[in-house]
């Protein structure tokens, strides 16, 4: 079922734009928050390859009511998977069929982003930094998954894809201090743990991609 209505503390959307902008933000991006969404796209250079410099601001405005430029638009597809004729005239298909594969990155990391916010958000506010801190360790383990992934045991692969992604994250995650102190050590573990299962299904997907990847580049190799 789809999600309904804008960030809490957002006006409703009046603009055209705007209502199609809040459904990628809500139903496509998973319901991340405007300034995460915005973050998203700040990732990425824009496709002629200059940075993205469209400020949170004037994102704010866009998915409220006021007309959004042709450059935010086309980042916005590029990055979360979206069709630019849907967003710009709500007309076929949502979503792109074949997404890139520096689009498909964008989308899992989104996902490892968000995946955070949901875990640790309701422990306690944490962050833009703090959040991208743990984004950015979680995505170290993908190194571990690939040089694994060609093991018979696919069980015991997850389990120590776990246990590394516990570690990678165990420091930004301590200099966060979401854990309530009054849990024991054993439930705060337990926590982490559950955690890390939910943020290995995108992990995973960022493996396929890279090892695909790079299958595809040693067979255009002379």
């Amino acid at each position: 079922m789809l999600r309904k209505g804008p960030e809490k503390g957002t006006p409703p959307s009046v603009s055209r734009y705007s209502r199609r902008l809040e459904y990628v933000r809500i139903n496509v991006a998973g319901g991340i928050t405007l300034k995460d969404f915005h973050a998203q796209l700040r990732w990425v250079p824009q496709s002629d390859g200059t940075p993205f410099d469209i400020s949170y601001g004037s994102a704010v405005y866009y998915h409220r009511d006021r007309e959004p430029p042709l450059s935010y638009m086309e980042q916005v597809s590029r990055i979360f998977d979206v069709r630019i004729e849907w967003l710009l005239t709500e007309e076929g298909p949502v979503r792109k069929q074949d997404p890139s594969s520096e689009e498909k990155a964008a989308a899992i990391r989104t996902k490892i982003h968000s995946t955070f916010r949901k875990w640790l958000g309701r422990l306690a506010p944490v962050g833009f930094v703090g959040i991208e801190s743990l984004t950015i360790a979680a995505m170290s383990n993908v190194a571990y998954l690939l040089q694994e992934r060609q093991a018979d045991d696919v069980e015991a692969v997850r389990v120590g894809a776990a246990s590394s992604l516990a570690h990678a994250i165990a420091a930004p995650l301590s200099a966060l201090g979401v854990l309530p102190d009054t849990w024991p050590e054993a439930v705060k573990a337990q926590y982490v743990a559950q955690m890390c299962a939910a943020l290995l299904v995108p992990l995973e997907l960022e493996s396929d991609r890279l090892f695909q990847q790079k299958q595809k580049q040693g067979s255009t190799e002379p």
